[in-house]
């Protein structure tokens, strides 16, 4: 236990005291009981006493209970509680708690196109919450209703239940012209009114609510998102509830799209201040505009990558966020975190140790504990002061038992794409002590994005089962490549555009060349790849792009035909309007081996793309291996999962 006020620090218990011991805070109101968790019982741990005591089971009092679930949750009421909005039939009803009155505000209301938060039939009768919040201390209320009755439905059969059972959802496909409407509607509860309000800018547009629980009251405008359709332009939006009027504040256009997972917006002090994330300069930065969008400074980022924001203190005009490539010489990935000014000044790193981080507050936050750590290298821990002082640094685990097990730590991988310029990062597992002159099968195991690249950056014992795997007799490797991630700005995440088949399968190859040149025990003449969703359809575009050098394949629930995948992740990373390029094209280049896997019941990618892709090696008369795994979605995990693919493996690489 430390306390960083005082720099002291004081054993809790012996380490064996402590193994299955979890520790979730101090008692409320109580500096000397610590509240834990050991055996299944929930405990007090006295500080002083250095005892243990076990925590009554009903410490929450039958009438506290009951009074905290009095109030009906279809019940949304307005700021002084003189009217509640509730939802019935897919429509809104508004009720005057004064009057005792009930007014039905819309009569369209219909599955798929609904004033409520549930996607229910229209027989059902019950009362609903509905989708819309009320706007601070005003009697005025936001709508945002997604119209999707004409979007796609699909369907799959789940095999297991009695009688098998089909499930219906609905996606947007890719360049599908049968896509979601959005319309915002304005209810007045004083006037009794429910007005559409005019918010269309982009053919197809999506639109996002921005909603402040915190201090609502601060609020007089509606804050919202509207995006095109192209993904290259996405605007803030603020509309006046009482002259309906619509402006835009500001505008991220994206070249070629808008950074989505990083692209944020916090709309602060009442909107006087507004925290826009952009990557106007190359790489993501933070600006702050005033409440009429007019751009006051820039505020950190452009030189590195500005990530997500992690604390705002509203009332200290600074925030602290995360960040990536900061330090040039470091591996871009890593994750570290820093303080500014709303101005942009007293900028500081408060993690500079080496290392990927993550930073946990204490209640006051004054003080965090930072834990960081790398793929090769053991998490350490230290305590600093919120300016990024440091206090202490924290005992680290003993690592001894592990290594006595005989785990083997993985090798951190710089190498470069196939265009010989670019830096990529990854990580090598070995199968244990490498034998003088003994060669080894490679297994790649690679997620090409662009979202993410699945490749670790903190310190796992296993990561997605690829130590275990490596432990049968492989070398894994596992490395983000060219257009993986969007941690490394556009230039980099952009490789997609135009080329989602292909714009990473060159990368896979050269890596485990590259591997080769500096590891005489990696084995190019037994090379195998697997991977599950995007690494799925990776697998098997490599293994058709380049039939003679990857010899043995699994591929999980692919995407092997976007064209019948979701509108976001198609249009997002190819593009609209071209038609994408499929692996189906390539079933005739097939000369290894193959096992292609599904869940059939998943909702995510279909396993159309799977039966699609077999149906294509049929007909180029290409044997393969199939496995179904009876209701499965698109979350494959356990044993028996890992089991199949380490067997394909070792009998056939």
């Amino acid at each position: 236990l430390v306390d960083p006020s005082k720099g002291k620090e004081t054993e809790l218990f012996q380490i064996e005291d402590t193994l299955n011991c979890y520790i979730s805070g101090f008692k409320e109101g109580s500096n000397e009981l610590l509240e834990c968790r050991m055996d299944g019982k929930n405990l007090y741990y006295s500080i002083k006493g250095r005892s243990f005591t076990e925590i009554p089971k009903d410490t929450v009092s039958k009438e506290n209970k009951t009074k905290a679930f009095s109030r009906e949750y279809w019940k949304n009421y307005s700021h002084d509680s003189s009217y509640y909005m509730y939802g019935h039939l897919h429509d809104i009803y508004l009720h005057d708690v004064g009057k005792g009155e009930d007014l039905r505000m819309s009569n369209d209301g219909e599955p798929f196109f609904s004033f409520t938060t549930f996607r229910s039939a229209q027989t059902d009768t019950s009362l609903k919450s509905v989708r819309g919040n009320w706007l601070g201390n005003t009697n005025y209320a936001i709508f945002l209703r997604p119209d999707m009755r004409s979007v796609t439905e699909m369907t799959v059969v789940n095999s297991l239940s009695n009688p098998p059972q089909a499930k219906n959802y609905r996606m947007e496909l890719t360049n599908d012209s049968l896509v979601t409407r959005y319309g915002m509607y304005l209810l007045d509860a004083n006037k009794r009114e429910l007005v559409k309000v005019d918010i269309d800018r982009f053919k197809d547009q999506e639109v996002k609510l921005l909603l402040n629980y915190h201090k609502a009251h601060e609020y007089d405008k509606i804050y919202f998102t509207r995006k095109s359709r192209g993904n290259d332009t996405i605007q803030l939006c603020d509309l006046d509830p009482a002259t309906r009027q619509v402006r835009v504040l500001a505008e991220e256009i994206g070249k070629p799209i808008v950074n989505e997972l990083l692209h944020s917006v916090h709309i602060l002090n009442g909107g006087n201040d507004i925290i826009w994330w952009s990557e106007r300069e190359g790489l993501g930065a933070y600006y702050l505009y005033n409440k009429d969008g007019e751009l006051e400074n820039k505020i950190a980022g452009g030189d590195f990558v500005a990530g997500k924001v992690f604390n705002i203190d509203t009332l200290g005009r600074s925030f602290v966020f995360e960040g990536y490539g900061y330090y040039k010489e470091r591996n871009p990935y890593e994750k570290y975190y820093f303080s500014v000014g709303f101005n942009g000044r007293k900028f500081k790193c408060l993690t500079p140790s080496k290392g990927n981080h993550a930073i946990e507050y204490s209640k006051s936050k004054e003080y965090f504990t930072d834990t960081y750590s790398s793929p090769d290298k053991f998490p350490q821990k230290e305590v600093r002061s919120v300016k990024g002082k440091l206090v202490s640094k924290l005992p680290v685990a003993d690592t001894m038992a592990l290594l006595d097990y005989g785990w083997i730590k993985p090798v951190a991988l710089e190498l470069l794409s196939s265009d010989n310029k670019t830096k990529l990062y990854g990580v090598m597992y070995l199968p244990g002590k490498i034998e003088p002159g003994a060669k080894y099968p490679v297994i790649c195991n690679m997620y090409p994005g662009p979202q993410t690249d699945l490749v670790p950056r903190s310190f796992a014992t296993d990561d997605n089962d690829n130590a275990a795997l490596a432990r049968m007799g492989f070398v894994v490797v596992n490395v983000g490549l060219i257009g993986s991630s969007p941690l490394r700005g556009p230039q980099f995440y952009s490789a997609s555009q135009g080329n989602l088949r292909d714009y990473a399968v060159d990368d896979v190859k050269y890596v485990v060349e590259q591997v080769a040149q500096r590891y005489s025990f990696a084995d190019t003449s037994r090379v195998g790849i697997y991977g599950h969703s995007g690494g799925g359809f990776l697998t098997v575009t490599a293994m058709l792009k380049y039939p003679r050098f990857f010899k043995v394949g699994v591929s999980v629930s692919g995407n092997h035909d976007n064209n019948i995948y979701a509108k976001f992740w198609g249009e997002t990373y190819n593009g609209v309007g071209p038609k994408i390029k499929t692996n189906m094209e390539l079933a005739k280049n097939l000369q290894g081996k193959l096992l292609l896997m599904t869940g059939d019941v998943d909702d995510n990618v279909h396993p159309a793309n799977t039966y699609r892709m077999v149906d294509a090696f049929i007909k180029a008369d290409k044997r393969i291996d199939m496995f179904v795994i009876p209701g499965a979605d698109h979350n494959m995990y356990g044993n028996y999962y890992n089991k199949l693919i380490h067997h394909y493996f070792i009998n056939n690489l």
